[in-house]
């Protein structure tokens, strides 16, 4: 399907609700094949990494229409300590194979994986969690609109700082030019992530 795009002024963002979930899962699975959660399949996405943010009040999230078509999304938690147990657990249950076959070198990642955000998220208690532009869409300026609105719903709420983490490099440098700041790295599971803080003293 292509689009006549006119320009952002044609792009709208707006408060995501459970009926924009089938749309944004579709996306999700298209632009983030490499995600744990893509592996875990559509409905686990769809009904837990962002339906369970609705139901339980623990996040929000923004779609971004061009008409009437879903283009875009981001989607953020309140508090990351308060995160459902199935989207924490998720992660590990996937990656049970790589413990099993060396559980000590998994052990030493996962105890200076948590060291270090439990300091970080001390800070910065609001986690950017999915940040996705619909492929056809993408080098467009949509994650712009996107994130404009994301840092303005958080001041609405007096909130003036948040965090991410990604392992791609291109995301890296999408979240820098909308004024995320790397904090550190740290590998996982063999996968390098990078964390990355906004806040309003940094720009």
């Amino acid at each position: 399907m292509s689009f006549n795009f006119d320009g952002l002024n044609m792009v709208k963002a707006k408060l995501a609700g459970l009926d924009d979930l089938c749309r944004i899962t579709k996306i999700h699975m298209d632009i983030f094949p490499e995600d744990l959660s893509t592996y875990l399949g559509a409905r686990f996405v769809r009904k837990h990494y962002y339906g369970d943010l609705f139901k339980r009040s623990a996040g929000f999230g923004l779609a971004a229409y061009f008409d009437s078509v879903l283009v875009g999304f981001v989607f953020g938690v309140y508090d990351c300590k308060k995160l459902p147990l199935i989207r924490t657990v998720m992660y590990f249950w996937y990656e049970l194979g790589s413990f099993l076959l060396n559980p000590m070198k998994s052990l030493r990642w996962l105890k200076l994986f948590f060291s270090r955000k439990v300091g970080f998220v001390h800070t910065y208690k609001v986690e950017l969690i999915s940040l996705g532009v619909k492929r056809e869409f993408q080098g467009r300026g949509i994650s712009k609109v996107l994130m404009e609105a994301f840092k303005r719903h958080l001041r609405d709420k007096d909130i003036h700082g948040c965090w991410t983490k990604t392992f791609s490099s291109v995301a890296v440098h999408v979240y820098e030019s909308h004024g995320f700041k790397p904090v550190f790295n740290c590998n996982v599971f063999g996968r390098e992530y990078t964390f990355l803080a906004w806040s309003e003293n940094s720009g």
